[in-house]
């Protein structure tokens, strides 16, 4: 069995402040997230950063010694988990601002992220959200990514071209403290092989793109869990496709790879996602951002009207929107489009719906969608576009993610589960769009109104929009 390295992000008990106080959360519906129901008037009670009981509302209980936030009838959720992020700060903005974009996914109830291509300063900041002497999601790092090439303006990673370059680089990482590894394009097939042996010997997870020289059956046979459901669009066409390159990594930009929307082999298709159920491997498919960004253009109206335009500065904003703007200059047909919606949805609905696991991931700050609101895009794409129940959306962002990081004290609301919860003004059961409406969150024990919230938020704003782009990826 596979066990996530977490080291003291499992239990993380520190935080930011100095001590875990009292609360009673009072007059709250809540939704648990162990089964599909609202608890109703509830107050909930929060002792040492923990829920120590849930009882019936009473407005004859006083609850001494703890500080009540009055619900009023909202609705209680475990916070949610990014699965897939990253940061500016990672490549086009200097390291010192990742302290401000650390503040932003708080405003979305967003309170833990996984992410891939980590470095030292990464491993740096979860340490100090750990500690208390940084705010923010509690971090899931992976490592530096393992490539064949060097495709990026900043590399963060190494490039691995042998078996026994794969195996040391996974060693290294693995002995460094990152909690799973990452790869990326152009590992050749021995390369890979040392990298899933090392992972092997290491007890640390395999995760990422799937290489061009193994395709994704191999992929999943030796346990990698897959980002973007990488290499799944070319692995079920057809034998007369016209090529055989599909919509997955570079073959999306490729307008002729389009038309092998029109030559896909159904009986692959469902061979591919019994093989993806049976082997338990875990796919974080990202899929607002491919939507999105190559099958339905948003219009830039729409686009600046969203939170994400105007967090960031003018020459940051242009860069992130380059590959949309030059990919968009030339699409592929509609229909052609559209039915890449359908059959990446109908991936991921089936693979959910017959056990396999899924994890909702944003892959911001890619194309503009930045952190915290594109989380809410990914969930209500679950929901709109996939077909997933909006129960059902809601738990690749809370009891999955735990279930995938080992954490079972995290990502439900019952008595002993870590006090990390999102209220939100309505139902999001009811309508999953209601998670946009966050009243305020419990982060490590404490509580951070909607106020609160909104102050950090405008307070991380002036700092991004002031941030440079780096050198490197000025034209």
């Amino acid at each position: 069995m596979r066990v996530i390295k977490l080291s003291i992000f499992l239990l993380t008990a520190c935080c930011f402040f100095a001590e875990a106080q009292q609360y009673v959360l009072r007059n709250v519906n809540v939704i648990p997230m162990d089964q599909e129901t609202v608890l109703k008037q509830r107050d909930v009670l929060i002792k040492d950063g923990l829920i120590e009981s849930l009882v019936p509302y009473s407005k004859a209980a006083t609850h001494s010694g703890y500080e009540v936030i009055e619900g009023n009838g909202r609705y209680l959720i475990p916070g949610l988990a990014d699965m897939h992020m990253h940061f500016l700060a990672d490549d086009r903005i200097a390291d010192e601002y990742r302290k401000d974009e650390l503040l932003v996914p708080l405003k979305y109830g967003v309170l833990r992220g996984r992410v891939p291509i980590g470095n030292p300063g990464l491993l740096r900041d979860k340490g100090k959200i750990t500690g208390g002497q940084l705010l923010g999601p509690s971090l899931l790092v992976g490592s530096p990514q393992l490539a064949g090439v060097n495709f990026s303006a900043v590399f963060s990673g190494s490039l691995v071209k042998s078996f026994q370059e794969g195996y040391d680089a996974v060693k290294r990482y693995s002995e460094q403290g990152y909690s799973f590894i990452k790869i990326t394009f152009g590992l050749n097939e021995e390369a890979y092989r040392g990298i899933v042996k090392a992972g092997e010997d290491f007890n640390i997870p395999i995760a990422g793109h799937v290489p061009v020289a193994i395709k994704i059956r191999e992929a999943i046979k030796a346990g990698q869990d897959v980002e973007h459901l990488d290499q799944y669009m070319d692995a079920i066409l057809k034998e007369d496709s016209p090529t055989k390159t599909g919509l997955s990594a570079f073959g999306i930009f490729q307008k002729k790879s389009w038309a092998t929307m029109n030559f896909i082999d159904a009986q692959k298709v469902e061979e591919l996602i019994a093989l993806t159920v049976d082997a338990g491997i875990w796919n974080t498919p990202t899929n607002h951002f491919f939507i999105s960004s190559f099958a339905r253009f948003i219009p830039e109206d729409v686009l600046s009207a969203g939170p994400s335009y105007s967090l960031v500065s003018p020459e940051v904003r242009t860069e992130l929107l380059d590959y949309r703007d030059r990919y968009w200059s030339e699409s592929a047909e509609k229909e052609l489009r559209e039915k890449y919606v359908e059959m990446r949805s109908y991936l991921i609905r089936e693979i959910f719906r017959k056990n396999g696991r899924i994890l909702a991931g944003s892959d911001s700050p890619e194309w503009l969608n930045l952190y915290g609101y594109a989380l809410h895009q990914e969930l209500e794409n679950f929901v709109n576009v996939v077909g997933l129940t909006p129960y059902e959306a809601l738990q690749t962002a809370t009891t999955k993610p735990s279930e995938y990081m080992n954490t079972p004290n995290i990502g439900m609301v019952r008595v002993g589960q870590k006090a990390e919860l999102v209220l939100l003004k309505a139902n999001p059961l009811s309508d999953i769009r209601n998670i946009r409406d966050v009243d305020g969150v419990m982060l490590n024990g404490k509580w951070l109104s909607k106020e609160k919230l909104d102050q950090l938020y405008q307070q991380a704003k002036q700092s991004i929009q002031k941030a440079p782009l780096r050198s490197e990826f000025k034209r």
